[in-house]
This record gives C-alpha cells, sequence and structure tokens, in this order.
C-alpha cells in the first residue's frame, strides 16, 4: 500500500505538491470527477491515499511517485524527463511542460538533484535503512544542503567530484541515520 510523507498543516508536506500534481494528472487526461478512484486502481491504494496527494500537499514516497510520474508520463502527448518532472513536483520550477517557461533565478540542475537522491538512497540501502522512513523535510533539507553546495563548485568552475558529494551527503545524513558513518 503507498504510503506518504505528512500533511502540509504539519509543516512536512510540500506546498503547491497537490496542484502540481492535479496539473499532470490533467495533462494525463486522468477523469476529474472520479480521480481518486481511478488513481487508486492505477496504482492499488485506497482512494483516500490518491485524495491526500491531489488534495493536501502530501506526496507519495520517493518510490511511489517516481512510479505513478512513468505512468502518467506515458498519457501525456510528447515525451518529458521522468528527473525533470519529479524536480519540478517537489520544487515546482522549472514547469517542464510550460514551453514559455523563462527563470530569472538560475536554472535548477535536475540531473544533479536526482544523482544526490539515488546516491541517498544507496548509502541508506548499504546500511540497512529506507530513506523513505525519514520525514521527508528532512531529506528535503539533506538533499537542497548538497545541490547547494555542489553548486558552489560548478559556480566556481571546480568539477563534480563524486567522493566529495559522498562524503557531504554522509555527514548530513549522519544526523539521521548514525550508522551510514560505516560507509567508506
Amino acid at each position: 500500500m503507498a504510503t506518504e510523507a505528512k500533511n502540509s498543516k504539519d509543516g512536512n508536506g510540500i506546498p503547491g505538491f497537490s496542484g502540481r500534481l492535479n496539473y499532470l494528472f490533467d495533462l494525463a487526461g486522468a477523469p476529474r470527477d472520479t480521480r481518486q478512484t481511478w488513481g487508486s486502481q492505477k496504482w492499488k491504494c485506497v482512494p483516500n491515499t490518491v485524495a491526500r496527494w491531489l488534495k493536501e500537499d502530501c506526496p507519495p514516497k520517493f518510490s511511489m511517485l517516481s512510479e505513478v510520474v512513468t505512468d502518467l508520463l506515458l498519457l501525456v502527448p510528447g515525451r518529458y524527463d521522468k528527473t525533470t518532472t519529479l524536480a519540478w513536483l517537489y520544487t515546482g520550477q522549472p514547469n517542464p511542460f510550460d514551453v514559455n517557461h523563462t527563470s530569472l533565478s538560475e536554472p535548477i540542475d535536475h540531473v544533479l538533484q536526482a544523482k544526490i537522491y539515488n546516491r541517498l538512497y544507496q548509502m541508506c540501502d548499504y546500511v540497512g535503512e529506507n530513506l523513505d522512513e525519514l520525514p521527508q523535510e528532512n531529506v528535503n533539507k539533506l538533499v537542497s544542503s548538497v545541490y547547494w553546495y555542489l553548486s558552489l563548485r560548478k559556480k566556481y568552475g571546480l568539477d563534480y567530484d563524486p567522493r566529495l558529494a559522498t562524503q557531504i551527503m554522509r555527514k548530513l545524513l549522519a544526523v539521521q541515520v548514525p550508522s551510514i558513518q560505516s560507509i567508506e
């Protein structure tokens, strides 16, 4: 059964997530009046779970959201990148479906964000932990911190160093999962 992060009313949801997910459902042609039932049948969960995703800014766990996005993108006309879409659902920018989208801020390196998430999952899995069981707010802060640091390196012409990224992630993640320190 699908599970999700805590409700945004508790301060742990992702503001705007439900609006963006509903927009993706619209693009995929999901029926508006029976969307919860449609989603629950498609992803084998109860309608109330889908309702939380669509109404309460409460995303499913990353693995489930990845499956949802993969399925919905198959129904959207055109070709869209799954990683960019996942990042957009979490952050709200840039909208991969808006061809006129321009941003005054520096573009987000979605590939780097995906690498950070992937490496965090690998690190947790290596020590027998599940990243999805950590509070979503803490995972988001961790990813943002690592991303910010690595983005600064890139801005000043320093190459992406996977070993350095792993060291930074290990130190930050150790606050939540002490057994991470054992990774060399």
